[in-house]
């Protein structure tokens, strides 16, 4: 099983953390991201090759103007999303629908305001690119505002602001923007900075942005992340090349071929197993295997809560939960079972966790508890509502569904994330 060093990984400054929400990922958070990597190596949060294109303006017009490069690179993807909503509101589906509607915003087009999360959203496209732009090769560092393009980061920033935008070029266009003029309406404007670019006529340089970004992809190479990659086997230790950890997203990508629609995990894993790929094929069936245990002990959290929730909560939960905690054991029990060897430091916790499938019930549901701390928490041995109690059926939390986009999505929906990344490029 690969190990990967994330201890140095991506730590975001306090401007890039979410607001609080009932994530629930029982304390697990490293352990998740660690699978996510193992699954579709190098690709963070990103879904769509415009939003690396979002991510590199901000860095390169930050640095060469001297402002925030995350406020810069929030401030673009707000305007395009705004443009393009502006635009056909009906059809838009992006970030920031909500807020564009509202009457109060129709005369926010300025750069002061609408990179702000009063006037767009809290949790921005840019906010997972870190991991993607360092994995591709396009930018080196471990948080967005101090990184360096590097490689394929000028030309990608290039591509982008040579683009036209009415009379003139994005980037003479941008820095206009950045500096208080007032924004023109216009489709030009709209095809160079939104979404789906190659929707409109004349964008030749948005396809050849894709087309560096779909190399990067295939790309067996990436600077290593923190030294080289150790992988670990019951018999030994070696060291591997960040290039042969990046193979597998490659492999991952050779079963997209002459699809619409991303292939379930198991056509993946029959993919693989055709080819000889058995190392990928392992790590795939226990990151799924992680995925089944950490869902059971959401919904662990999920039945205690509705409980508690209702008119009588039931005296002893354990025993009115008893269902929950038993699906929690059997997945626990697999998880350990295909990955109990595995001595990598960022899944001692996933499998401390699972080590207590052996406990009572009334055991095993304060270990689980305790992992979350959010939604509920243990109060001299009994189980009570937390700070967060109330969000944990906000459908727009991880509790209901990871969303494809998010670092800490499930095996599915990473390759989904990766075939709607690669989908986006051709």
């Amino acid at each position: 099983m690969t190990r990967i060093n994330t201890e140095n990984w991506f730590v975001p400054v306090p401007e890039e953390f979410p607001p609080q929400r009932a994530a629930l990922d029982l304390g697990l958070t490293r352990a998740n991201r660690y699978y996510r990597e193992l699954v579709a190596p190098g690709i963070g949060g990103v879904w769509f090759a415009r939003q690396i294109s979002w991510a590199v303006a901000g860095i390169a017009l930050g640095q060469e103007l001297g402002y925030r490069p995350s406020k810069v690179a929030n401030g673009i993807e707000a305007l395009a999303g705004k443009l393009e909503w502006h635009q056909d509101s009906d059809s838009y589906s992006g970030k920031g629908k909500l807020v564009f509607g509202r009457k109060e915003e129709s005369d926010v087009w300025d750069f002061k305001r609408l990179s702000t999360r009063e006037h767009y959203v809290q949790s921005t496209y840019r906010m997972p690119t870190v991991r993607a732009l360092h994995g591709l090769n396009i930018a080196e560092g471990t948080r967005f505002n101090s990184m360096q393009l590097q490689k394929t980061g000028p030309e990608i920033a290039e591509l982008f602001f040579k683009q036209n935008a009415g009379n003139t070029t994005l980037k003479t266009f941008l820095i206009k923007w950045l500096r208080g003029k007032e924004i023109p309406h216009t489709g030009e404007i709209i095809g160079a900075l939104c979404k789906s670019a190659s929707n409109y006529e004349g964008y030749i340089e948005d396809e050849k942005i894709k087309a560096v970004i779909q190399n990067r992809l295939f790309a067996v190479t990436q600077a290593p992340l923190s030294g080289q990659q150790a992988v670990s086997t019951a018999n030994q230790d070696r060291t591997i090349s960040a290039g042969a950890v990046c193979s597998r997203r490659k492999n991952l990508i050779e079963t997209f071929s002459h699809r619409v629609t991303a292939p379930s995990p198991e056509e993946v894993i029959n993919s693989l197993t055709k080819k000889g790929l058995r190392s990928q094929v392992k790590e795939i069936r226990t990151a799924i295997a992680f995925d089944n245990m950490l869902k059971a002990g959401r919904d662990v959290i999920i039945a205690c809560a509705e409980r508690l929730d209702s008119t009588k909560p039931p005296r002893h939960l354990h025993t009115a939960i008893k269902p929950a905690l038993n699906a929690f054991r059997e997945k626990a029990k697999r998880y350990r079972s295909v990955d109990g060897a595995n001595e990598a430091k960022e899944i001692k916790c996933a499998l401390a966790l699972a080590s207590h499938a052996d406990k009572s019930s009334k055991k095993l549901l304060a270990e689980i508890v305790n992992s979350d701390g959010n939604i509920l928490i243990l109060a001299e041995g009994q189980v009570i509502k937390g700070n967060l109690f109330d969000n944990y059926k906000r459908h727009d939390s991880p509790v209901v569904g990871d969303k494809v986009g998010t670092e800490g999505a499930s095996t599915n929906n990473k390759i989904e994330q990766l075939f709607e990344l690669w989908r986006s490029c051709k």
